[in-house]
């Protein structure tokens, strides 16, 4: 939301992945934004210390 209104983004995926450890290095490099859930990503990535999450 923006100023109370809902609003869309059109955006056009470069790159598609399943791999939620790709795709978090790969948005803390500037590539793009993504979206993980953060109880999975914690139970399969416990030693990732590429991010705080």
């Amino acid at each position: 939301m923006e100023h109370g209104k809902e609003f869309n983004v059109a955006v056009m995926p470069e790159i598609t992945t399943n791999d939620m450890a790709l795709m978090i290095k790969l948005a803390i490099a500037g590539a793009g934004v993504t979206s993980v859930w953060k109880k999975k990503y914690l139970r399969d990535h416990r030693s990732y210390s590429g991010t705080a999450v």
